[in-house]
């Protein structure tokens, strides 16, 4: 009796379950042997549970934005600084006196403490001693490192507490803002606004405080 040759509408119907066994055994044997390459190769290679949907396009994350300034820059501290590192530096100013834990006290009588988004006050004026260019609006920043800053601060407490000239002293609710402008320059205009004006040079400083306590201060 003649054999019967198979039809091709079944040689079709084989052949994606030999595919689909195939596909699997690599896939298997991929799980498997990725440690191994990873570790002969140096690198991190794709995961088969993490790959990222085609057509998406990944984002960075909202907080990053407002992280704190890169180290090394005008004696800024990021993110990373333990609050022990961060307050030998601060103390390094030679301007600041600790008083209690996480609490400084300037020449002149301001206070530093915790606060402020950034977790504390020196941080947040730390933010103030680089440009960041891509953030909305003016972006005062001050020539100089955090010593000189402190300084010209100090400076605008003492001469705006004093009604001396070239001072304004306003009360804003339970805040205090002064203002007091300088020979020379104190820093410049940065963000978007001052990107557009070619940064101009800033000799006003604006000085925040609620009671002793410093809240922010900025060249404009």
């Amino acid at each position: 009796m003649p054999r019967s040759r198979p039809t091709g509408g079944s040689i079709l119907a084989q052949r994606p379950t030999r595919w689909a066994i195939a596909v699997g055994a690599i896939l298997l044997a991929y799980s498997l042997l990725q440690p191994q390459l990873e570790q002969q190769f140096g690198a991190k290679l794709p995961s088969l549970g993490t790959a990222q949907p085609a057509g998406t396009v990944q984002t960075p994350d909202a907080r990053s934005f407002d992280a704190p300034v890169a180290p090394g820059i005008d004696g800024a501290t990021d993110g990373n600084t333990t609050p022990e590192l961060a307050a030998e530096g601060w103390l390094a100013t030679g301007i600041l006196t600790e008083v209690a834990a996480d609490d400084y006290l300037s020449a002149a009588g301001l206070r530093y403490a915790r606060g402020s988004q950034e977790g504390h006050r020196l941080k947040h004026l730390e933010r103030h001693l680089r440009d960041d260019p891509q953030r909305p609006g003016r972006h005062g920043v001050f020539f100089g490192d955090l010593g000189q800053a402190l300084r010209w601060i100090d400076d605008v407490y003492i001469r705006g507490r004093s009604g001396a000239e070239g001072t304004l002293q306003r009360d804003e609710g339970e805040r205090t803002v002064y203002e007091a402008s300088f020979p020379q320059p104190v820093g410049y205009i940065g963000g978007r606004d001052g990107k557009r004006s070619q940064n101009p040079e800033a000799r006003r400083i604006r000085l925040v405080t609620d009671g002793n306590r410093f809240i922010t201060a900025f060249p404009f």
